[in-house]
């Protein structure tokens, strides 16, 4: 059984219910899950969009595209990407970065292993699951109480630095070229 039999309608007009008992989001998309579970739904308080109001933050200067950061710019203390820098981290929370020196090859290669690992069956993902204690695995790792909202994600974090912090028991032996 996926979910409980006891489901309600939000306020948004979707059907929301606890959340089913696998809890991998890419599983309850798979089946067909016919409501958004309770725990993935974020409503606002009237407190928090009055601190989002307050924030001092120049809207104007916002674009519809994720910030980009020059790493090498950065790197040569440039005032005008240190603002872009902060700018990205209050109004949006993340950004792209470039110049960085990896090779396009190395990322792309990354990038196919990750999407290869999220096609593998839940069961055999479950086996690298999350564990708090070391703060790597798969699953939703920051789950502070019981009752906190959850992200609409599953992540595969690996520590690779500092090395001492590295747990080969959480990186995945396949798909083979997770490596």
């Amino acid at each position: 059984m996926v979910g409980s039999s006891e489901e309600s309608l939000n306020n948004g007009g979707m059907i929301s219910s606890p959340v089913p008992s696998f809890e991998s989001v890419q599983e309850m998309v798979r089946s067909n899950l016919p409501y958004i579970p309770d725990r993935f739904i974020q409503r606002s308080t009237d407190e928090e969009e009055e601190e989002d109001k307050s924030r001092d933050v120049d809207m104007s200067v916002l674009s519809p595209q994720i910030p980009i950061i020059d790493l090498a710019l950065l790197s040569m203390e440039d005032a005008d990407e240190l603002q872009k820098l902060e700018l990205a981290c209050r109004s949006w929370g993340f950004f792209m970065v470039i110049n960085h020196g990896i090779p396009g090859e190395v990322l792309e290669r990354v990038k196919n292993s990750a999407a290869g690992f999220f096609e593998l069956p839940f069961e055999e993902k479950k086996e690298y699951s999350f564990d708090l204690n070391e703060r790597q695995g798969y699953g939703r790792p920051f789950m502070a109480f019981e009752e906190e909202k959850l992200d609409w994600s599953d992540s595969l974090l690996l520590r690779i630095h500092p090395y001492h912090f590295r747990r080969l028991k959480f990186w995945p032996t396949t798909p083979p070229d997770f490596s």
